[in-house]
C-alpha cells in the first residue's frame, strides 16, 4: 500500500521490552536517541506487560506507539487504539520487520521514521 501524507505523532511513546532478543543491548542507546527525538520512553520491569504499558500510554496522549520487544501485545494496542505502530528491529527474528524490509543493522533508524511521521498502512489480523 502506499504511503499515506505526513502526520504529526507528538507525542510519541516507545516501549522498550530488556527481556527481549537483542533490547538489552542497544537499550541505553534508544534511550538516549528517543528522548533526543522528544520520544517518551517507557522501560519495562521484568515480568511487566507491554500490553499494560501501551495502554497507558495511549491514555496518556500517545498519538503513536514504538516497540523494542513485546511486538506482538504492543501491536495490538496500537489497531485498537487506531495510533501508528513503529517496530523498532532489536528481536530475535524480526519478522515484521524483514517482511517490511527494515535495515534490521540499524534499529535507531525507526526512530527516524517515528518522528518523520510518515505512515505505511498494513493489513493486520489475527489468528488463534
Amino acid at each position: 500500500m502506499p504511503p499515506v501524507a505526513d502526520a504529526s505523532v507528538a507525542p510519541a511513546h516507545l516501549i522498550l521490552n530488556p527481556a527481549s532478543g537483542g533490547a538489552a543491548f542497544l537499550l541505553r542507546r534508544l534511550n538516549r536517541a528517543a528522548r533526543e527525538r522528544g520520544i517518551r520512553v517507557r522501560a519495562l520491569a521484568t515480568g511487566e506487560d507491554a500490553r499494560h504499558a501501551a495502554l497507558e500510554a495511549a491514555d496518556d496522549g500517545a498519538k503513536a506507539l514504538a516497540v523494542a520487544g513485546g511486538d506482538g501485545s504492543v501491536a495490538a494496542v496500537a489497531v485498537e487504539r487506531g495510533l501508528p505502530l513503529v517496530m523498532v528491529p532489536t528481536g530475535t527474528l524480526n519478522h515484521f520487520a524483514r517482511d517490511l524490509g527494515l535495515d534490521l543493522t540499524r534499529p535507531l533508524r525507526a526512530l527516524d521514521a517515528l518522528v518523520a511521521g510518515r505512515e505505511r498502512r498494513v493489513d493486520v489480523g489475527r489468528i488463534n
